[in-house]
């Protein structure tokens, strides 16, 4: 019976512990979605076309640094940061307006759960921050 109760004991904190160290992840998808590209149908072929690649350069933005910065579920500012920009296609990507209409675009679709992925992957730093959280307690200076 004793051996039971250690075995279900080790059990239960190998159970924990795993639980603690996976942790998941999201990432933005690199495909972007339809409702990002503000281009009505009625334009013509080669304007729609344009502005689809000006689309494509801001959400590679967005999936290249913005998620970086602000992450899944974080609220996005309400102005554009200073690394929302492209600069591969010419006059419209240094247009103030257009960043401002994509960055509104962007905020739109930031939401939207079928924008991200999600995987889970193994990590165990929660070990030692308790440990470094600490070592800062004990460092930092006293309140008179």
């Amino acid at each position: 019976m004793q051996k039971l109760i250690i075995f279900v004991v080790l059990l239960v904190a190998a159970g924990l512990f795993a639980m603690q160290s996976v942790s998941p992840i999201y990432r933005l998808r690199p495909v972007m979605p339809p409702e990002f590209v503000d281009a009505p149908s009625s334009w013509p072929a080669e304007k729609r076309a344009e502005e689809e690649r000006l689309a494509r350069a801001y959400w590679d933005c967005a999936v290249n640094v913005i998620q970086w910065r602000y992450g899944y579920g974080y609220r996005l500012p309400q102005d554009p940061p200073s690394d929302f920009t492209i600069t591969s296609l010419g006059e419209a990507s240094a247009d103030p307006v257009i960043r401002a209409r994509y960055w509104l675009m962007l905020q739109r679709v930031w939401y939207v759960p079928d924008n991200w992925t999600k995987s889970y992957r193994w990590d165990i730093r929660w070990l030692t921050d308790w440990v470094e959280s600490f070592r800062k307690l004990s460092v930092s200076p006293s309140v008179n």
